[in-house]
């Protein structure tokens, strides 16, 4: 094993997450090759994760904003009707 993949071992047991980004940004063209393209896989994985996650929360969010214009279209139709309903009332009253 190289001495530069020992000491990211070391670092992965030892140091915080960002300690451990902060490394591998300073020493990832130090790292063998089939270490940077697991490295590349696994941050590529995390961004496309992160990005799902906001995707489905803006998701979320339209689809309560199109849930509650639909209940206004729905009330305002129901506050019509019994607009109408009530002028009827007037006009039979007035007979």
């Amino acid at each position: 094993m190289e001495p530069i993949t020992e000491e990211f071992i070391k670092i992965l047991t030892t140091e915080s997450e960002e300690n451990i980004r902060n490394w591998i940004v300073n020493n990832f063209d130090k790292l063998p090759e089939d270490l940077q393209t697991a490295i590349l896989g696994t941050f590529f994985e995390e961004a496309l994760n992160t990005a799902s996650q906001d995707l489905s929360e803006r998701t979320d969010y339209f689809q309560q904003i199109l849930d509650t214009h639909q209940n206004l279209i729905s009330l305002k139709k129901r506050l019509e009707d019994k607009i109408r309903e009530l002028q009827i009332k007037e006009e039979i009253d007035k007979l």
